[in-house]
């Protein structure tokens, strides 16, 4: 009997015991299923599935040495893996001050179909869960709020574990917060007159755009401008600090240096040296030669500084757009704040639009109620893979080699595939007639040169055919030599290819030469049998070199099939006629026309002719005899 203590995953307990006369003793099945050990991944990846379902069976035995019995029990169970999607794993709350709070809402569900699951999460400074355990049901969601409270200043950086069924799967949250100042501390109201809202604190959401705006703490750096710094160096030499030229600055004697002066210089229409005079007092502050003057280097950083707060305005647009998809995907509305002013195309919400317009446009996006990216792998580049035939200075007759001809330097590539069911209608001549010719037909060709000579098959199957059919299949041969070769088929040696045309051609150097092969059989086979046709068809070349292909075929007789084999005729109650008539269709099932003929097989007696003449029967044939073309029907 296996326990849990031999690492079984099923137990059984009690092992042994004694029942005595009439007594019950109940017998605890546990059945506690381990994950498999990890061997490949990271193990820190904590939510990273690499095993499925497992079906465990166990048997065990119930014996009784006193009676002799022997009680078989089969326990089959099958272990799970727990199946928990979370919206987001990293959580930046940005700044909070002292006696104060941050939330962050997320969301956990349950993809697997068939058992609930059970998570908890573990206890964290300065940071809460709400609720902290819970259990999901096959395909449930639950929201959960992770809330920031410090209690004192610093930065905290921490990790929060999501476990799921007490240790089975564990998935670690980011947590990420700041605290730089002290905050005001609320005073509780107590007295009859506090309601229970006045010990509750709002939740107080945080800003994705703002937290990750904020997330490294450190100001950002700008460089002064060349007119500033142009600026203090004229207030320095007048003998005042900086703090009190920026002082100066900004009362009646000129103006501000920072956007007062910016403002007031673009939207002047004067002159640059007047701007330039009233700007540093009288100063020429840059040479046109080699510089901008200093409005145009005011209004080119305003252009710069409208365009970088748009790229930043329009990236927050599209973030805050895609979470609105998201979150109504998943059945949740998030109240983030779109920020106003924005006017862009396709790829960036426009002003005033509502988190409902985004939600309606992120519907006419295909949706199959799946995750995310999930189950995605990472995209591997592969390298095409070419597969082109293997070139044969000396190819083999009728094989997938490329022929070339190297005699004359060049090289001469094989013609596309031949079409067995399409003749070729151009013939060559069937004899030499030239001198060239009689010379080129009459040698000898080495075994070099019959390998530049191929026919396109080595097999002419034609197939179920009928008798008395004509059928031509189509035999290509290909002369890849530089002269003439004259080809003769030897289509007489067999009557059921004596109808093929041409007995012999002459093939001119690089072409290719097309012989009708026609199959035709007067024998007729036994009744539903059929007979086979294979022979070797030999042709010669320069009527020296033999080569042999074989043509196979097999033929059955002529067949009509009826489409009722009897007819019952009969007369309607309200037909007052003499006669009566039946149609039958004939179908021809092979590729010859059939030709037929109606035959009485016998007389009645009141039929017969006293005077001994031909017999005469009570049914007419339309028509008595016809003939039926392939593949077509006939009705009588």
């Amino acid at each position: 009997s296996p326990s849990l203590s031999d690492g079984s995953p099923m137990a059984v307990g009690p092992c042994e015991g004694v029942l005595n006369p009439y007594e019950k003793i109940p017998i605890s099945l546990c059945f506690t299923p381990k994950p498999p050990r990890q061997l490949k991944g990271f193990k820190t990846r904590g939510d990273l599935q690499l095993y499925d379902r497992v079906d465990i069976s166990l048997d065990i035995m119930i014996s009784s040495a006193e009676t002799g019995q022997n009680i078989p029990i089969a326990l089959v169970g099958t272990a799970c893996k727990p199946e928990v999607h979370v919206t987001r794993k990293v959580f930046r709350f940005g700044s909070c001050p002292t006696n104060d709070r941050r939330d962050i809402s997320f969301s956990v569900t349950n993809k697997n179909g068939e058992l609930p699951v059970r998570f908890s999460l573990n206890k964290v400074a300065f940071f809460t869960a709400t609720p902290s355990s819970g259990s999901l049901l096959p395909g449930e969601s639950a929201d959960i709020l992770l809330t920031f409270r410090p209690a004192q200043m610093g930065t905290f950086k921490t990790t929060i574990h999501l476990v799921l069924n007490k240790g089975v799967g564990v998935i670690p949250l980011g947590l990420s917060a700041t605290c730089e100042a002290v905050g005001e501390k609320k005073v509780l109201v107590g007295g009859p007159d506090a309601t229970v809202s006045d010990f509750q604190s709002e939740p107080k959401f945080v800003d994705p755009a703002e937290a990750r705006k904020n997330a490294n703490g450190k100001a950002r750096f700008a460089r002064i401008p060349p007119w500033e710094k142009k600026k203090m160096a004229m207030r320095e030499a007048e003998g005042l600090s900086p703090r009190q030229s920026r002082g100066a600055g900004s009362g009646n004697n000129g103006p501000g240096l920072n956007g007062t002066l910016a403002d007031g210089l673009v939207g002047q229409e004067e002159s640059e040296d007047n701007i330039e005079d009233e700007a540093f007092g009288g100063v020429k502050s840059y040479d046109p030669t080699y510089t901008y003057c200093t409005t145009d280097l005011i209004r080119k950083q305003n252009h710069r500084d409208q365009y970088a707060d748009f790229l930043l305005r329009a990236r927050e647009a599209r973030q805050e757009k895609c979470e609105a998809v998201t979150s109504h995907k998943h059945g949740k509305r998030r109240g983030n704040h779109r920020p106003r002013g924005i006017k862009v195309g396709d790829g960036v919400a426009s002003a005033g639009s509502s988190d409902e317009d985004i939600r309606e446009e992120g519907d006419s996006d295909p949706d199959l109620d799946m995750d995310p990216y999930g189950g995605l792998k990472s995209p591997r580049l592969r390298v095409p893979q070419e597969h082109e035939p293997l070139w044969l200075e000396r190819p083999l007759a009728g094989g997938d080699g490329v022929a070339g001809d190297t005699q004359n330097g060049r090289r001469r590539h094989r013609a596309k595939k031949h079409d067995e069911n399409k003749l070729l209608k151009r013939k060559y001549k069937p004899k030499p007639t030239t001198q060239a010719e009689m010379v080129d037909c009459a040698a000898q060709l080495s075994s070099t040169e019959l390998v530049m000579i191929g026919s396109s098959h080595k097999t002419i199957d034609f197939g179920t055919v009928t008798v008395n059919s004509k059928n031509a299949k189509s035999l290509g041969i290909t002369n890849d030599l530089s002269q003439n070769v004259l080809v003769e088929v030897l289509f007489d040696e067999y009557e059921e290819l004596a109808g093929s045309t041409p007995k012999s051609q002459v093939i001119p150097g690089g072409a290719k030469a097309g012989f009708d092969i026609v199959f035709m059989s007067t024998t007729q086979p036994p009744q539903n049998q059929t007979s086979r046709f294979r022979q070797t068809l030999t042709y010669l070349v320069n009527g020296h070199h033999k080569f042999k292909i074989t043509v196979c075929a097999e033929f059955i007789p002529v067949k009509v099939e009826l489409s009722h084999p009897i007819l019952k005729f009969a007369f309607a109650d309200d037909h007052l006629g003499p006669e009566t008539s039946e149609t039958i269709t004939l179908t021809n099932t092979g590729n010859a026309p059939a030709r037929f003929s109606w035959v009485h097989a016998r007389a009645t007696r009141e039929s017969q002719p006293k005077s001994g003449g031909q017999p005469h029967s009570a049914f007419t044939i339309d028509p008595e005899s016809d003939v039926i073309e392939p593949f077509q029907t006939r009705e009588v």
